[in-house]
């Protein structure tokens, strides 16, 4: 048996507007893998604006097991919100370029959350994964969410600029909290080829 985690990342939200036909469609191909199709077609955002992203993770391999963590990055034309209430629902920690954790919004480079682990499953919540097996249309998947503002600096009249926004699973445990390796991906790394690493 193998453990097989994949992440997607997608936007579902502009302001107080949902933003529909993002999240992806998932076809098995004939070797047993997954595709996932969905639009990378960038939407057009002004400053002030706030941008939902959905991060997913996905069970593709048949061994049960949890997204221990899940990092973000923030990119140059996003802030993120420390007092958002999206973002404090999924417990998000900023850390800046060195890695260790800050307070500091301006000093941070990416945010991290451990809500889908083993240990912060409470008040009857779930994190658990389950395999993927033959009886599903789809693998098994858990969601968290973050929030940034858009705080692109002036262009020149007439040009944009695409905010590329990534994510990656960071660590991962099997059903009884203990260290697992992905067959595919190895967390934490920012290798673009792998599919636990996705962009929007």
């Amino acid at each position: 048996k193998k453990f097989d985690l994949s992440l997607q990342k997608f936007i579902t939200g502009v302001n107080d507007s949902k933003v529909s036909g993002r999240e992806p469609t998932i076809t098995k191909n004939n070797d047993g893998t997954f595709r996932y199709n969905h639009t990378t077609e960038a939407l057009k955002v002004a400053n002030k604006d706030l941008v939902t992203y959905t991060i997913r993770v996905y069970n593709e391999g048949d061994i049960d097991g949890y997204a221990k963590e899940v990092m973000d990055d923030i990119p140059a034309g996003l802030k993120y919100l420390p007092d958002n209430n999206v973002n404090k629902e999924f417990e998000w920690k900023m850390y800046d370029k060195s890695g260790k954790e800050t307070t500091d919004v301006n000093q941070a480079t990416s945010i991290k959350t451990q809500y889908l682990s083993k240990e912060n499953e409470k008040n009857g919540r779930s994190n658990l994964i389950e395999a993927y097996n033959d009886s599903k249309q789809t693998p098994s998947y858990r969601d968290v969410r973050v929030v940034f503002e858009v705080v692109e600096t002036a262009l020149p009249n007439k040009t944009e600029r695409t905010i590329i926004n990534t994510a990656e699973i960071t660590d991962d445990e099997d059903k009884y909290g203990n260290p697992i390796d992905d067959k595919d991906s190895t967390p934490g790394n920012k290798n673009t080829s792998e599919d636990d690493y996705s962009t929007a």
